[in-house]
């Protein structure tokens, strides 16, 4: 919806995108609008009380102008004659438009001479409502427009392939092939010789070329370095990309004032994340590894989770964020069919409980996946390369699982042995495998109880997504482990380990009570 002011007169028109709708009578098309004021059918007046309001009889409407064309976008729009608005439409006026008027010329000089000094003007694109639940409590909720939740979706996705590149960085053996931190310099992909030299020089005084990659090669270390040069310069486009939208929906007001803080925190994070990235980094590139025979150089185990931890964290909000906004514009805009009864179904006390188990699963989910990151970390994979048994056990050996040799760190310094749950391989491998078993339990048991209380159809569709993905998520597991991580089978089962904590946390959230909008 549009709003068109005319200057010169005090009449303003509501026109819809398709087309305007002007009543007039024909003994007043040569008059100029500034002469009267009094509402026409369809032009709502927007003074009522106005002088010129009081001072003109009521117009009879005899004759009707039609003209049918497109408003283009929300840009202010000036249009001085009928030749210039087919112009800047590129829509002719259907033949006839003007045929029951004695003078087609005095007609569209009147009408679009004060078209001249029309702006269209889009309404405010973030708003202020107030809801009520169902417990009749109220509260005041801060809508941005639709265009900041499409915005927030689609950097929730950029995450997601930054997450997935980031699994093939690790797996290749790629993420030390750079061992410098050079935010702005570090864009630019070596070019020359000379270049490539510098760099490979660099990476050759690092613990992770004596004892991995012994002797390689100019063209492989191209290709690792490609690797996690890429992996930077999308994170470094994530940034551009929430940066730049940012600076434009807030000075547009798009995004509402007291959303404004949320928004910022979410560049906060991206920054972060890229703090703790180069922390992993310099985790692994540390030469102390050179002093210890034993030692593989490789970055820590704690910094890659928690590195993992923040990137599903950035995925998590920027997405829930970004479909909460979808959400509450075509609730506003009355884009949802059947409302009230999807209200209605939401708030039973059945949905409601069935919702929570939900968010204790997806909660359980991640955890999940991030003690995969502590796997990553300890090529713990590579272990028990077996299922469902270990070993031709249910469990391993307990001096295996619970070994004396965690109680030094690989350094020699002494430590409790409760470091074996996040060092032993053993061990962590024993945890992911019962945390991804017990996750499938809960998914698939989710699916049993949420197919049968009668939910929406949307709601049925992330339930069932939700077990075809929990149980695809097994078998990658599965084949991830029985084939010794080959690159893709690892890669595919990182890549659905996020799209089922997105389909679980997408499920709890569509499972909120819809308030109503007082």
């Amino acid at each position: 919806m549009f709003t068109v002011s005319l200057k010169g007169g005090s009449l303003i028109s509501s026109l819809s995108s398709k087309s305007l709708l002007f009543n007039l009578k024909s003994s007043v098309l040569s008059t100029p609008y500034s002469n009267f004021s009094t509402p026409v059918t369809g032009l709502p007046h927007p003074n009522p009380n106005s002088k010129l309001s009081k001072s003109n009889p009521k117009i009879q409407i005899e004759k009707r102008v039609l003209c049918d064309f497109p408003v283009l976008n929300n840009t202010a729009r000036r249009f001085s004659s009928r030749t210039q608005l087919v112009k800047k439409t590129g829509q002719s006026l259907p033949v006839g438009t003007f045929s029951n008027f004695g003078s087609i010329t005095s007609t569209t000089g009147v009408l679009f001479r004060n078209l001249s000094s029309a702006r269209i003007q889009s309404l405010p694109s973030s708003r202020e409502v107030e809801v009520e639940y169902q417990n009749g409590k109220r509260k005041k909720v801060y809508v941005d427009s639709r265009a900041v939740g499409n915005w927030l979706i689609y950097l929730s996705s950029m995450c997601f392939g930054i997450i997935v590149w980031g699994g093939l960085t690790r797996l290749t053996e790629s993420g030390l092939s750079i061992v410098e931190w050079a935010p702005i310099s570090g864009v630019r992909l070596p070019t020359t010789e000379e270049g490539w030299e510098s760099e490979f020089e660099k990476y050759k005084q690092f613990p992770e070329y004596h004892k991995v990659h012994v002797g390689i090669s100019m063209e492989d270390f191209k290709k690792i370095y490609f690797m996690e040069w890429f992996h930077r310069n999308i994170g470094r486009l994530l940034g551009v990309m929430y940066i730049v939208p940012a600076i434009y929906f807030i000075s547009k007001g798009s995004i509402h004032k007291k959303n404004i803080i949320k928004v910022l925190g979410l560049g906060s994070l991206i920054g972060l994340q890229g703090t703790i990235g180069w922390d992993m980094v310099s985790s692994g590139v540390n030469e102390k590894f050179n002093d210890v025979d034993e030692a593989i150089p490789r970055v820590s185990q704690y910094r890659l989770t928690t590195h993992l931890g923040a990137a599903y964290l950035l995925y998590i909000l920027f997405s829930m964020y970004g479909f909460k906004t979808v959400r509450l514009n075509r609730i506003l805009n009355g884009k949802i069919k059947n409302l009230d009864q999807i209200r209605q179904t939401l708030d039973r006390i059945d949905v409601q409980k069935f919702r929570k188990a939900t968010s204790h699963v997806s909660k359980f989910a991640l955890l999940t996946c991030l003690s995969g990151g502590m796997v990553a970390g300890l090529d713990a994979g590579l272990v028990y390369n077996e299922f469902p048994l270990m070993g031709g056990r249910i469990l391993p050996p307990k001096s295996e699982y619970w070994s004396d040799n965690y109680a030094t760190d690989i350094f020699g310094n002494a430590q409790s042995k409760i470091y074996n749950l996040f060092e032993n391989p053993t061990t962590v491998q024993m945890i992911h495998r019962t945390m991804a078993i017990t996750t499938c339990f809960a998914v698939s048991y989710l699916w049993y109880i949420g197919r049968g209380l009668g939910l929406n159809r949307a709601n049925r569709f992330l339930v069932n997504m939700s077990f075809i993905v929990g149980l695809t998520q097994v078998g990658l597991g599965i084949g991830t482990l029985v084939n010794y991580v080959p690159v893709s089978w690892a890669s595919a089962h990182q890549a659905n380990s996020v799209i089922l904590v997105a389909t679980l946390f997408g499920l709890t959230n569509s499972l909120k009570a819809i308030p109503k909008i007082v």
